[in-house]
């Protein structure tokens, strides 16, 4: 599982919006919704409800969560 990719489904989290994510982050749009779908391959588990205006965190969302912040907050450190 990438760091990158769980930083971006934190973000996603936060903000409930891919669009608030991408400028938060510097990113492009696309970009974030390609890393989020990569995720959710991966997993093999859909993480948010897409509405036009935001996204809603699934169950599956809000498993993931504190582990997806353990291993994000442990790369920080290890990489310090």
């Amino acid at each position: 599982m990438d760091v990158k990719r769980l930083e971006i489904f934190l973000k996603i989290l936060e903000t409930k919006s891919l669009s608030k994510t991408a400028a938060s982050l510097g990113m492009a749009q696309p970009s974030v919704s390609a890393s989020l779908k990569t995720l959710e391959e991966s997993l093999g588990q859909k993480l948010f409800e897409r509405t036009p205006r935001a996204v809603t965190p699934l169950p599956a969302a809000e498993t993931l969560a504190p582990f997806a912040q353990n291993i994000v907050e442990t790369a920080a450190r290890a990489a310090w």
